[in-house]
């Protein structure tokens, strides 16, 4: 059946175990900022993007999550796609130009962070915040 997924009582789970509480746990694990990461879902159920820095919502269901720092809604799959591919070039891009060679820091230092924050909102006339 399709959008299965969307009913909250199609899923049990201890009390307080969720996306959100999976993506902390990850990005504890994995030693990354949850807060300086992209995210995309397409239900409510999808809290995790209450963690993320920028929350991308796909489809055309109404509900109300938001990124840490921004939320993009995309019309579906295709447009997620190119945003990713965007996102990513980007992310290359900045990377290439803020290398510790020319810049003369250590990448691992907390002077790096700031420099080293997501550029994600540079995308094409077809995405809509």
């Amino acid at each position: 059946m399709p959008y299965q997924h969307t009913r909250r009582g199609n899923f049990f789970s201890r009390r307080g175990v969720d996306k959100l509480f999976g993506a902390e746990r990850m990005a504890e694990i994995l030693r990354f900022d949850l807060s300086a990461s992209i995210g995309a879902g397409d239900t409510a159920m999808d809290r995790f993007l209450e963690g993320v820095g920028l929350a991308v919502l796909v489809g055309g269901l109404k509900f109300s999550l938001h990124g840490v720092h921004g939320t993009l809604r995309l019309k579906d799959s295709f447009e997620l796609g190119d945003f990713l591919f965007q996102a990513a070039a980007a992310a290359l891009a900045r990377r290439a130009r803020s290398s510790p060679a020319t810049l003369g820091h250590d990448p691992h230092t907390s002077r790096a962070k700031a420099a080293d924050r997501p550029t994600w909102f540079s995308t094409s006339s077809t995405m809509r915040r």
